[in-house]
């Protein structure tokens, strides 16, 4: 069988790759798209959007045990998770089965995908073969959690299957202190469960800025979570319960949630057939434009070699291997995809970070301003958080964004402007913010290169 585009992998990016070829082409394009297991990927049916719906009930959990006199945290937990999975299945059927119903010049192949050249593709399924050839390939298969061999994989859980998790532990231990982790443990705390987290590295959310790291750990101690970090786990047992043992203690839980990363889904694929070249961890090497080494085969997503993993990119990688498939000749611009951790309050920035500002040489100014600033976090009655700002020193543009504040997942995109759009801090200054708000912490950070904001009054333009 013959198509135009063959896309093996029907998370973000495949959907995001399937329709924009669609579009371009008024669906005249012929695309034959490659999966297994649930459509959609990682992000609606294992990340995003179960993690997020998990974090917005617990926010509520005190309300919601005060409005239902008598109903436990445990019984409660239980609700929220049959909730959450039910959530998740109207998610994938409206945003994913649905919507590829819409285009016709999408056929749907459900099975193993393996490449037999840079030109075909073998996809198998309970004893069944299909070869299908394409004058173009994406690769866009993602990424699974990453389990060391040491650990059984029969006692810890991973971020794909928590979500089944039907009675709430009165003890979880969370190993890996990333985004995930710390995510899934402030939720959970809140849901009255004991929660330590164990990191090998010197401080949670390893390769953060310095302010990032310490600000988390503030807040999440605050929060009655347990951290314990330089801490190299040995091994892990289940007997009455799941025991963990590191240098010479012995600590047990009722669950342990296994955080420590991910791996490319690309072991399977046979990508030496096609000439496609990985990194050390099976992660594919692009260029910008989303290119392989092999001549017509391109790759998005997790598969990808590269720092962020996130769905909004993954999707955009998808369209930009789209469009230069028609020769627009486009390149994703990294400076401007932001990211976000939803814990509370949100961990969010965009753009250069400082160590690697650094390690490039640039010239840059900085400014840190502490949460305080900004009165909204004091009505909040928020007590942790900042705004930092790179800046060039040269033409005083926005070089970066951090910043650890209530809703600071909204409003970041305010240092994707400055950044995509070349704006200065002075920009940033003249442009008027509404008082009181969070997002004011970014012109007020903005304000700290030209006064000293301790002088200054609310609302000082």
């Amino acid at each position: 069988m013959e198509y135009d585009l063959i896309i093996i992998g029907w998370g973000a990016s495949g959907f995001s790759a399937a329709i924009k070829a669609s579009e371009i082409s008024s669906g005249e394009m012929r695309i034959a798209l490659i999966g297994k297991g649930n459509m959609g990927g990682t992000c609606v049916n294992v990340g995003c959007v179960p993690s997020k719906f998990l974090i917005e009930k617990s926010l509520r959990v005190n309300d919601i045990l005060h409005e239902r006199n008598g109903v436990s945290r445990a019984e409660l937990f239980s609700e929220v998770m049959k909730e959450l999975r039910e959530t998740v299945y109207k998610s994938r059927i409206g945003k994913y089965e649905d919507v590829i119903r819409n285009y016709k010049n999408v056929d749907l192949f459900n099975g193993n995908a393996s490449f037999l050249d840079s030109k075909s593709v073998k996809v198998e399924n309970g004893g069944k073969t299909q070869v299908l050839k394409g004058s173009y390939i994406i690769i866009s298969t993602g990424s699974s959690p990453s389990i060391p061999q040491f650990i059984n994989p029969d006692y810890v859980r991973t971020s794909e299957n928590f979500w089944n998790t039907e009675e709430l532990p009165e003890r979880l231990a969370i190993i890996g202190g990333g985004p995930i982790g710390l995510e899934i443990g402030q939720a959970m705390r809140r849901f009255g469960t004991e929660v330590t987290i164990f990191e090998i590295a010197d401080e949670i959310l390893p390769g953060y800025s310095k302010e990032v790291q310490s600000t988390a750990r503030n807040i999440m101690e605050n929060d009655g979570i347990k951290i314990l970090t330089s801490t190299k786990i040995n091994r892990i047992i289940s007997e009455n319960s799941k025991c963990i043992f590191f240098g010479n203690n012995k600590e047990c839980f009722d669950e342990i949630l296994l955080a420590t990363g991910r791996y490319p889904n690309t072991a399977s694929l046979n990508l030496q057939a096609a000439g496609v070249i990985t990194d050390n961890n099976g992660f594919i090497l692009t260029d910008n434009k989303m290119k392989t080494s092999a001549e017509g085969i391109f790759a998005a997503g997790d598969c990808v070699s590269g720092k962020l993993k996130l769905e909004t990119l993954s999707a955009r990688e998808g369209v930009i291997a789209v469009e230069n498939i028609f020769g627009y000749g486009n390149e994703i611009d990294f400076s401007t995809i932001p990211w976000a951790i939803f814990t509370v309050p949100n961990i969010a920035g965009v753009g250069i970070a400082e160590n690697e500002a650094i390690q490039r040489g640039l010239i840059f100014d900085r400014r840190v301003i502490d949460a305080s600033n900004a009165v909204r976090n004091s009505i909040s009655g928020n007590m942790y958080g900042f705004a930092k700002l790179l800046v060039d020193r040269n033409n005083r543009k926005i070089m970066g964004v951090e910043v650890i504040s209530p809703e600071a997942a909204d409003f970041i995109v305010e240092g994707v402007y400055a950044i995509r759009f070349g704006l200065t801090v002075d920009d940033i200054i003249d442009s008027t913010h509404i008082f009181p708000s969070h997002s004011e912490i970014i012109k007020i950070a903005a304000q700290a290169f030209k006064r000293d904001i301790s002088k200054m009054s609310c609302c000082m333009e």
